[in-house]
């Protein structure tokens, strides 16, 4: 499954900057579509300022409009006056800016890193983004109840003279930086920076190598449990031990199966193989659960345990063969 992100600019008017901020904090009913199911993780905000946003913008409007006009010029017969011009709702007082994300981040968020640790990596792209733009943070809010979680923030958008820092920036040149200075973050997190298809004729991660990847580590720890079964004559308290983990690890493991059907359907295939492979320990653990409960095996679960851990084969097939003499002394003495 492709694993990136985006960082964007997107400059508004005046106005639609009030409508943004309201519906960044949700003080509006928004269009986005709302998906209040995600983990239950709860929207979050940091103020940047000592106020609050909409208060900061019209203290930055005013500070804006006086640069603007103290630094704008005409010609009038010859010489060099200032306009003297106030700004328009076209102009705009703050920046937005956004982090988005595949939908990887629905599965890795939680489970590879959590809530904590992502809303810190972002903030600290938002933080190097503004050193580098040279402006201010006015807020950075995390949206939880959308269809992929993402981040939205605020900066200043005029410099010491009043002009535009987004037109400044507006070029390849610089908007390649950011997406540099996010994905320089956000790569401690396992996300990858990938290269135009035209460039390298490849593809992000497919699906199924996600899910075969997922599958293989699952596999590869329930394959350990078993080894230490195998190289070992342990003890009843050992084996209630390990009898547990592997239970942990195959109860997470199908918690992880129930997201994936809900996240894609283009897995399945994927899935089945996974929880086909889990489900052929589930004879093992009751082999296992019978041991801890002294319980007699069958025979095709004496020949499983043979080939799993000779040693205590050995042990049990001693203890059967001692018990059937006693109970056959037993019948012996009866019939006398």
């Amino acid at each position: 499954m492709n694993n990136y992100i985006n960082v964007r600019l997107e400059p508004d008017g005046h106005e639609r900057n009030k409508n943004r901020i309201k519906h960044n904090f949700r003080s509006v009913n928004t269009q986005s579509k709302l998906d209040k199911s995600y983990n239950n993780y709860e929207n979050k905000i940091y103020n940047f300022q000592d106020l609050e946003p909409l208060k900061v913008l019209r203290k930055w409007r005013e500070e804006h409009n006086t640069l603007y006009k103290e630094n704008r010029y005409k010609t009038v017969k010859g010489k060099r006056v200032k306009r003297n011009e106030n700004l328009t709702n076209s102009n705009s007082t703050i920046l937005e800016g956004i982090i988005t994300f595949s939908e990887q981040l629905k599965i890795d968020l939680g489970f590879k890193y959590s809530k904590e640790e992502w809303e810190q990596t972002c903030i600290n792209v938002v933080k190097e983004i503004s050193e580098y733009l040279d402006t201010e943070i006015m807020y950075i809010s995390f949206h939880y109840d959308e269809t992929t979680p993402h981040c939205h923030y605020h900066f200043k958008n005029y410099d010491k003279k009043g002009y535009s820092i987004f037109h400044k920036f507006n070029n390849t040149k610089h908007l390649s930086k950011l997406q540099d200075i996010g994905f320089k973050h956000l790569k401690k997190l396992g996300m990858k920076r990938g290269e135009k298809k035209t460039k390298t004729g490849k593809t992000h991660q497919e699906t199924k190598k996600y899910y075969e990847q997922i599958r293989k580590e699952q596999v590869k720890e329930l394959k350990k449990l078993r080894k230490v079964i195998q190289e070992q004559d342990i003890e009843i308290e050992q084996k209630k031990v390990i009898y547990q983990d592997i239970s942990r690890l195959q109860k997470e493991s199908r918690e992880k199966l129930k997201e994936y059907k809900e996240i894609t359907e283009q897995s399945e295939k994927y899935l089945k193989e996974l929880e086909k492979e889990i489900k052929g320990y589930e004879s093992e653990l009751k082999i296992f659960d019978k041991l801890v409960n002294n319980e007699l095996l069958s025979d095709y679960e004496k020949e499983v345990l043979k080939v799993l851990s000779p040693s205590l084969f050995q042990f049990i097939e001693q203890r059967d063969i001692k018990t059937k003499k006693t109970l056959d002394n037993k019948i012996s003495r009866a019939l006398r």
